[in-house]
């Protein structure tokens, strides 16, 4: 399943999702970001449902990977 989403201008691009999918049969969800004016590249977001999963697995960090276009720039923000 596949949802996309209009671009919210009160938010910045990495925090606004632009297309959110869901991927069933491979137990994964994909969120793309919109991209900013000054980029040609989205950030993205994908979490991994692992094979074990159950009521009593935490959520941990190597559940998901994320690109995300201007990190550096997020840490000099901090």
């Amino acid at each position: 399943m596949q949802m996309k989403f209009n671009r919210n201008n009160n938010k910045k691009a990495n925090d606004d999702i632009a297309e959110l999918v869901y991927m069933c049969s491979e137990d994964k969800i994909h969120i793309t970001y919109h991209t900013e004016d000054t980029r040609i590249a989205s950030s993205t977001t994908e979490f991994l449902k692992p094979h074990n999963w159950d009521a009593t697995l935490t959520f941990s960090g190597d559940m998901h990977q994320t690109f995300q276009v201007h990190f550096a720039e997020l840490l000099t923000e901090e």
